[in-house]
């Protein structure tokens, strides 16, 4: 869970500075991740939680939902 939340944070603060998300390339990049593939899997998890949500398939499209913008870890 604590990379998971690692992955949150990253998204949150990328957020936070630009006007659009990141990709997966930028967040593996950004958390260490060898693979951008690897990214999903922690989205999945935040989706699931209620901190994110994503449209499949759109570039760019991650977004933190109410109680994302207010999860404080």
């Amino acid at each position: 869970m604590e990379t998971t939340l690692t992955v949150f944070e990253f998204v949150r603060t990328y957020l936070a500075t630009h006007a659009w998300s990141p990709t997966l390339r930028e967040i593996a990049e950004g958390v260490g991740f060898a693979c951008p593939s690897s990214v999903v899997r922690h989205l999945d998890r935040l989706e699931g939680l209620g901190l994110l949500w994503r449209e499949r398939g759109q570039a760019r499209s991650i977004a933190l939902t109410e109680k994302g913008n207010h999860f404080h870890l």
